[in-house]
C-alpha cells in the first residue's frame, strides 16, 4: 500500500494552529511514495507532498526557518513582497536544509528571549489558535507559568520527545496535541533547540548553544524581531541590490511611510515584559540562558551586516537608539 510522508509547510493558515515539521534523520528512507504529476501540485491538500513534489518545490527556493513566536507569519508576508516566488517558510529544524536539499542555508528571524517567552504564553492563552480546552490547561498568570517551568526544568521534565504517541508518519503536529506540559510551547531555550534539533519536539538533555551560534553564522540571512523594519531593509538590499523606500531611519516621514505586516493571531491583550517584577524576569532568564547567548551573537552579526549595506548605499538604516536597545540584554 502506497503511503505518503506528510510534511507541513507553514502557510499563514497553518501557522495559526501551531504546526511544525516532523522528520526522522532519513525522512524518506522507508516510505513508499505516490508518484504524482507535477501539474497536480496546486491540487494537493495543504502539507501533503510526495518526495518528488517536495523536492520540486524546494530545489529552486530559499528556506525561511520559522522559529515559533518570532514574528514568523509577519516576516513571511514581508519576504513574499520582496521575493514572491523564491521563498518557502516552514517550522522545523535548522539542519533540515541539508536533508531536503534546499537551495542554500536557511533565512532566520530571531527574537529577544524574554519577549519571546512572553509571546508564547499569550499565544497559548489569548490567541485564536488553541482550542479552549488547551487554554484551560494554562496557568492564569505568566509569572506562574514560567515559575512552574523552572521547576519542571530542574527535575528534568523539559527534556525528552514530546511528540504524540504512538509515533507514526504524522507530519502535522499541533502544539496542543503534543505532550508538552500545559499543551503549549516548551520555553526552555526554544531558539537554540530549533537551531540544533533533529525533530522539533525532541529536546536533548543539553542544548548546544555553540552549535546554534555556528549555524546562525552560516545562515544565508539573520534578521532580528526587535529591528523588524531594519531587517526588511537589509533583506531587500541583499536580495535585490536595492533599498526599499522607507529604509532611511534619519528621515522620520519616510521611515514611518513603510507599510509593514503585523500579525497578532487574535491576541488583543496588551503585554510587555517590562511590566513584570524581577522575580518573574529571573525565572525567564533561567529558562533562556542559552537563547540569550544566541541572541547576543545574532545581534552582533546583524549590526555588522547592516553596516555593510549602510556603507554601500550611503543611507543610515539602523539608528543609534535602536542599536543600543538591541545590545541591551
Amino acid at each position: 500500500m502506497l503511503r505518503t510522508f506528510c510534511v507541513a509547510f507553514i502557510t499563514s493558515e497553518l501557522a495559526r494552529g501551531g504546526y511544525a515539521l516532523r522528520s526522522p534523520q532519513d525522512p524518506w528512507g522507508k516510505n513508499e511514495l505516490i508518484d504524482l504529476d507535477p501539474r497536480q501540485i496546486d491540487d494537493l491538500e495543504p502539507g501533503v507532498f510526495s518526495k518528488e513534489i517536495l523536492m520540486k518545490r524546494l530545489s529552486d527556493k530559499f528556506w525561511y526557518l520559522h522559529i515559533p513566536k518570532a514574528a514568523g507569519t509577519s516576516w513571511s508576508s514581508e519576504l513574499k513582497k520582496i521575493w514572491p516566488e523564491g521563498l518557502q517558510d516552514a517550522e522545523g529544524c535548522y539542519g533540515w536544509s541539508r536533508t531536503f536539499q534546499i537551495n542554500g542555508t536557511p533565512f532566520l528571524m530571531l527574537r529577544r528571549p524574554a519577549d519571546h517567552v512572553l509571546s508564547m504564553y499569550y499565544h497559548c492563552t489569548a490567541s485564536g489558535c488553541p482550542p479552549q480546552w488547551a487554554k484551560d490547561m494554562m496557568p492564569k498568570q505568566f509569572g506562574e507559568w514560567v515559575h512552574r517551568w523552572t521547576k519542571i526544568a530542574q527535575r528534568g521534565g523539559a527534556v525528552g520527545d514530546f511528540e504524540p504517541a504512538p509515533r507514526i508518519d504524522l507530519g502535522c503536529v499541533a502544539t496542543y496535541n503534543s505532550s508538552v506540559p500545559f499543551k503549549c510551547y516548551n520555553p526552555v531555550n526554544l531558539q537554540v533547540q530549533r537551531m540544533t534539533c533533529e525533530r522539533p519536539y525532541l529536546y536533548p538533555a543539553h542544548a548546544n548553544e555553540g552549535l546554534a551560534v555556528r549555524n546562525m553564522h552560516s545562515a544565508a540571512f539573520v534578521g532580528i524581531v526587535e529591528a523588524f523594519q531594519e531587517s526588511v531593509c537589509l533583506l531587500s538590499a541583499n536580495m535585490t541590490g536595492k533599498l526599499l523606500s522607507g529604509c532611511n531611519c534619519e528621515n522620520k516621514a519616510e521611515w514611518d511611510s513603510m507599510n509593514l505586516t503585523h500579525t497578532t493571531h487574535g491576541v488583543t491583550v496588551a503585554h510587555s515584559i517590562a511590566d513584570y517584577p524581577e522575580s518573574v524576569l529571573d525565572d525567564v532568564n533561567q529558562l533562556t540562558k542559552k537563547d540569550r547567548i544566541l541572541y547576543r551573537e545574532s545581534v552582533r552579526r546583524f549590526i555588522k551586516d547592516i553596516g555593510v549595506v549602510e556603507q554601500k548605499h550611503g543611507v543610515k538604516i539602523l539608528c543609534e537608539d535602536t542599536k543600543q536597545a538591541l545590545q541591551r540584554d
